[in-house]
């Protein structure tokens, strides 16, 4: 191999410099590639990343919603205060009385985006009767929502400008249960 390349050089004195010029355009052409395909994969990153963050934000509310929905089933049709602690419940995850305090599970979950509905607030949570077999039992539904969710990216501020808005309003989340009277 060394006789064939020492037969090259002397055979064609611009060997070497066609060699170099070779490989100074090929790592040219990839640093020319890496900076095309480098902003895609960190976008797709970031997205992937907003998108799962977005999502587990919204497992929470709905985890929530439903743990206040279970909780208000087990109280009295019209016990504010058993309300005002499931609000608590939904927003901190401690069911205490009012006023609510402590840190909020997602940022920006404020009180006065959860509502509590039941027979005594709502024309369409009355008692209705459920037969089952030979018994007949009266039964309200109790339906928490949490409604005007905004979602702040953590990204949002600094492409609020060139990507849409910088927060993302989730649709109501609301669970409705069943409240054996």
């Amino acid at each position: 191999y060394s006789r064939a390349l020492r037969r090259c050089r002397t055979a064609h004195p611009g060997f070497n410099k066609m060699k170099v010029l070779r490989n100074q355009v090929a790592r040219g052409a990839a640093f020319l590639e890496l900076a095309i395909v480098l902003p895609l994969l960190i976008l797709l990153v970031f997205g992937a990343l907003e998108f799962s963050l977005a999502a587990s934000e919204y497992k929470t509310l709905a985890k929530q919603t439903r743990i206040g929905a279970r909780y208000l089933s087990s109280r009295a049709p019209g016990d504010e205060i058993g309300q005002a602690q499931a609000i608590c419940l939904v927003r901190t995850g401690i069911a205490s009385n009012a006023p609510c305090s402590g840190n909020a599970l997602t940022d920006g979950l404020a009180s006065a985006i959860i509502t509590v509905q039941d027979s005594e607030n709502s024309t369409n949570h009355r008692a209705q009767q459920s037969e089952t077999g030979t018994y007949s039992v009266r039964v309200n539904l109790v339906t928490v929502t949490v409604s005007g969710y905004q979602y702040e990216p953590l990204i949002g501020g600094f492409l609020s400008g060139l990507a849409g808005p910088s927060t993302i309003t989730f649709d109501p989340v609301s669970a409705t249960m069943r409240q054996a009277l």
